[in-house]
């Protein structure tokens, strides 16, 4: 599963973190009879919240740096994601 969605077969830098993949035929939330009832709305909850992080939050920027990923075979995420942003209205 680690493995899921980052085939360089399929994916050109399958590891970079690319939020306008258009190749977007993934394994997020499975396939076929094991599909996700949820996954249109977990695709408009982070729709919304993504919109409303970036309007709030100016200049939303990763801060420069190696990403960490976590030791896990069962899940695949980073440790942290460092950003910075500047004049927000939170």
């Amino acid at each position: 599963m680690a493995a899921g969605n980052r085939d360089p077969e399929r994916f050109p830098e399958p590891d970079r973190i690319d939020i306008d993949r258009r190749d977007n035929r993934h394994l997020a939330f499975g396939w076929a009879a094991h599909f996700c009832f949820g996954a249109p709305l977990a695709r408009i909850e982070g729709q919304v919240a993504f919109e409303a992080l970036l309007r709030r939050l100016a200049g939303l920027a990763l801060e420069p740096g190696p990403l960490v990923w976590r030791h896990n075979l069962g899940l695949r995420g980073l440790e942290a994601l460092p950003v910075t942003f500047k004049n927000g209205t939170c």
